[in-house]
């Protein structure tokens, strides 16, 4: 008789009780989709390519209706698997290893592309956009007006050397953010793939060793699949997860960590040639244009991670309240200055590809 026998802790994921019109307008049915379709039929195909098995959370059980949807999965905590302590501003050691996870999915995700493109197109055709379908989100944010006056301030303020009509640009451009949004994340080829959509630091679990250093990562949550630039995951990771001095100061060693992972990956599974398409050059441009992307994500998001005991609400001039923090502040002005840096040195038009209404 076994002593101690190990015991498989389950996670059951569970829509609340609603109306199908609820279910529907909340995107449940969209983000159920692709998380169940990536277990039951993307997860397998990868590991069939690659002939190894991929880390992530052990599937049992899904099930969706008209109004309700469940998924039970394995407590990855119990096989050594957790969460960073830090909700952002991750560490120059947990960074790289990041960035080398996602260029090796990126990697794979491009061999079966190519290997069995119409296995391929299939998968990814079956994937549903979960957050660009309606625009009723209201919450406040550095971007949405009428908080221009605001991120103008805070830039001029922390990065003065940032041309201002550069700034004006990109509020410009993100003006309408779900419309940017949509077309920024739609497929353009050949760059499209495979990729997470959300790929945060709340959505990946570490393994650690003895020292508390962190050895490995897994991805999880997979309900925002999406068919596109596989830069929208590294850029938003970047800026959401880690702060300047580590993403800015260690650049060119974390860019290099992750097209040297997808080059090694997509070869090594395509057993062929890298494409030009994907050489370091042509990844880094595409970086830069999705960069306001990214740095969108910032205004709205970070503040909400961020420990800040000087974060306080701003009252506007039209008596709406913001939340106002001087790390939050000082990050997205200093994302600005990367962006515009990078803009100008590589020659890259932060709005190649996108048609704005004005």
């Amino acid at each position: 008789m076994l002593s101690n026998p190990k015991v498989n802790e389950l996670l059951v994921e569970k829509t609340p009780s609603m109306s199908a019109e609820e279910y529907k307008s909340i995107t449940y049915y969209e983000l159920f989709s692709n998380e169940i379709d990536f277990y039951t039929t993307i997860l397998p195909k990868l590991q069939s390519l690659i002939e190894e098995k991929l880390e992530a959370p052990n599937y049992y059980y899904s099930d969706q209706q008209v109004a309700s949807a469940s998924i039970i999965l394995g407590d990855f905590n119990t096989d050594g698997w957790r969460v960073s302590k830090d909700r952002t501003g991750l560490s120059l050691e947990h960074a790289p290893i990041a960035v080398q996870n996602l260029g090796r999915f990126h990697g794979f995700c491009y061999a079966l592309k190519s290997k069995d493109p119409i296995q391929f197109t299939e998968l990814t055709g079956r994937l549903k956009e979960s957050r660009y379908i309606e625009y009723d989100i209201d919450e406040p944010t550095l971007i949405t007006e009428p908080r221009f006056i605001r991120f103008e301030k805070v830039v001029a303020e922390y990065q003065p050397e940032v041309d201002k009509e550069f700034t004006k640009k990109f509020i410009n451009l993100v003006d309408d953010y779900v419309d940017y949004g949509r077309q920024r994340v739609a497929p353009q080829e050949p760059i499209a793939t495979l990729c997470h959509g959300d790929y945060l630091r709340n959505n990946v679990a570490f393994r650690y060793d003895e020292n508390d250093q962190p050895l490995d990562i897994m991805m999880f949550d997979y309900q925002t699949l999406r068919y596109s630039s596989p830069m929208i995951d590294l850029t938003t990771f970047l800026a959401i997860s880690v702060y300047a001095k580590v993403r800015h100061k260690h650049f060119d060693p974390l860019f290099d960590d992750y097209c040297k992972n997808l080059s090694e990956s997509y070869q090594k599974y395509s057993e062929s040639k890298l494409p030009i398409f994907l050489s370091r050059e042509n990844l880094l441009k595409e970086y830069i244009r999705c960069l306001p992307y990214s740095l969108s994500v910032t205004c709205s998001f970070l503040s909400y991670l961020v420990d800040d005991d000087d974060q306080e609400e701003e009252l506007m001039k039209n008596g709406v309240k913001v939340r106002a923090s001087k790390i939050v502040d000082r990050e997205v002005a200093h994302q600005v200055k990367e962006m515009f840096d990078l803009s100008c040195k590589y020659n890259v038009d932060i709005a190649e590809g996108i048609k704005t209404k004005s």
